[in-house]
């Protein structure tokens, strides 16, 4: 079976629609190219964010069925996001990114070689040969995945889909070719919020166990910032040791206040300590 499916940023392939049909369909990749830019202004997670690019796709781009889907390690193309008439689609059908039957379709055609690829016409496209029976029962007829690439690393793939063949053109291709470029920064944008606010919860966690330790212990625990020549820290038992009753501690302990409690043979230590950091 042939077919007219590319793999590039372009194509010389004619999509047949007349003056109004291009400028109604311009007018829909351009609302749609607004909404998913909204949508990556306020997203603050990876689900809100691609699944809102699924609805642009759809609600306002017009298209079928629009989904996205994500790398794994063992060579799955795994659904992230979707939205339009799938009925079941992505459940009927497995798609992959390695060297198989199941890698050589669009997404998985576009996750390996880093480049859109569009089949103008599923129902004769060789390439879409293991989906073309679940895709025309759905009533898709040309597709198109693009590659979801940040700083030269392929995350995923996003795929739309549209009822009528050869709707999908080269213009097209290069307007969401860049869209799928946006939106891949802007996941991993997410993702990296997402590692460093776990960080910054552990780190809490970790203060608060290290600070309930310290409160219990009965040592006198004094921490002075060098840096900033402030008192830090001190711990309960060192406001108990200067008089102040356990539900009135005044605060952090000034240096000289500290000071008083030292031995007196261990005060030329610490002024040598203090004059070497200076």
């Amino acid at each position: 079976m042939g077919g007219s499916a590319h793999v590039g940023p372009g194509a010389s392939h004619m999509n047949g629609r007349g003056a109004n049909a291009d400028t109604a369909h311009g007018d829909r990749l351009y609302r749609t190219l607004l909404a998913i830019g909204q949508t990556v202004v306020r997203s603050t997670s990876r689900a809100e964010l691609l699944d809102g690019a699924c609805r642009a796709m759809v609600e306002c781009g017009g298209f079928h069925m629009a989904w996205v889907g994500l790398c794994t390690p063992d060579g799955r193309v795994e659904p992230a996001a979707i939205a339009g008439h799938f009925d079941g689609y992505l459940d009927d059908v497995e798609v992959r990114y390695d060297d198989t039957p199941q890698g050589g379709g669009p997404a998985g055609t576009a996750i390996r070689t880093a480049q859109c690829v569009i089949c103008h016409d599923i129902a004769v496209e060789a390439m879409f040969a293991p989906w073309h029976a679940a895709a025309l029962r759905r009533g898709y007829r040309t597709s198109a995945s693009f590659p979801l690439t940040c700083r030269g690393q392929v995350l995923g793939a996003i795929t739309i889909y549209s009822a009528t063949p050869g709707a999908i053109g080269p213009d097209d291709a290069v307007l969401l070719s860049e869209l799928g470029h946006d939106l891949a920064f802007a996941l991993e944008a997410i993702e990296e919020r997402a590692v460093r606010a776990k960080a910054e919860a552990a780190l809490r966690d970790s203060e608060r166990f290290l600070r309930s330790v310290a409160e219990a212990s009965p040592h006198v625990i004094y921490v002075f910032d060098l840096d900033e020549a402030r008192a830090a820290y001190s711990s309960r038992s060192l406001f108990l040791d200067l008089g102040y009753a356990p539900e009135e501690p005044p605060g952090r302990v000034s240096l000289a206040a500290f000071q008083a409690l030292i031995a007196p043979d261990e005060l030329p230590h610490l002024a040598r300590v203090f004059a070497e950091w200076r």
